[in-house]
């Protein structure tokens, strides 16, 4: 059983977290704290004087907008890798990740995970190797099984954080890109210099173009768009940049006219 300990606030060490702290997130912890109290506890592990937090960043976040100068928190006393290990799975089982999150969280899960079960083929041969390569633990296999995920999926995700230049994945990091896997596939198969003109010919203010196959014609001399092709990105530009209460009202519009029951059918048809 994990002890329990109440903890200063201040002594808790917040650093190099895998995925930042929403703010908006953090308020509406705060507002429940400070009706309810805190419901579950956040997890630490010892460093010196003080405590690493390990998860429940957006708990600690909250306790600090509310003021509270302590806070319940669960002792873990596993390694720093283990550590790791649980901080990531925390958000990959708790949160509501964007591809681009899911796939950085799962290289690193991958990086650390292979920390921890270290090649046990080393110094086997031919029969024995490969009876050794089948029955260890696979990365792919296992974080499938606790993800609920196909093990094509998880390499895939993986596939697109080490394929993704560094620059364009700050770029792309909280724009409607980062939630959108075909397009994230299509990026990650250019070269880092063409991802970087694709990316801005995607986010630019004006004009901004619906998707890779779209930036690509435009940068490889492709005809310009017919008049239907030019409504439809207008549209998509306009959908992706309205707020949130407005595409809602849109797509309730099109719900009442029958548009959305129709298209269902429609792909149930082609589908059959």
């Amino acid at each position: 059983m994990s002890q329990i300990l109440t903890l200063a606030v201040a002594d808790i060490v917040v650093k190099d977290r895998v995925r930042p702290i929403d703010p908006e997130r953090a308020k509406w912890i705060a507002i429940s704290m400070a009706e309810g109290g805190q419901i579950e506890p956040i997890e630490v592990r010892k460093s010196g004087e003080k405590y690493r937090l390990i998860a429940g960043g957006h708990r600690l976040e909250a306790c600090k907008i509310i003021k509270s100068k302590t806070i319940e928190a669960k002792l873990f006393t596993g390694t720093e890798l283990e550590a790791r290990l649980r901080e990531i799975d925390e958000n990959l089982f708790r949160y509501d990740l964007t591809e681009l999150d899911r796939a950085k969280h799962l290289a690193e899960r991958q990086r650390i995970w292979e920390e921890l079960h270290p090649d046990g083929t080393q110094g086997a041969a031919g029969a024995a190797a490969r009876w050794m390569q089948r029955t260890n633990l696979s990365f792919a296999s296992e974080t499938a099984d606790r993800l609920n995920l196909s093990e094509r999926s998880v390499r895939r995700s993986i596939a697109r954080f080490r394929r993704l230049d560094p620059e364009v994945y700050d770029q792309v990091q909280g724009t409607w890109l980062a939630d959108n896997g075909v397009n994230l596939d299509a990026l990650v198969r250019l070269l880092p210099t063409e991802q970087k003109r694709v990316v801005k010919l995607l986010l630019r203010e004006r004009d901004p173009l619906p998707s890779v196959g779209a930036a690509l014609k435009k940068l490889r001399g492709a005809k310009d768009e017919d008049e239907g092709d030019k409504d439809l990105k207008a549209l998509i530009a306009k959908f992706r940049t309205s707020r949130a209460a407005t595409r809602n009202a849109f797509l309730d519009h099109l719900y009442e006219l029958g548009e959305i029951d129709a298209l269902l059918e429609r792909r149930q048809r082609r589908a059959a």
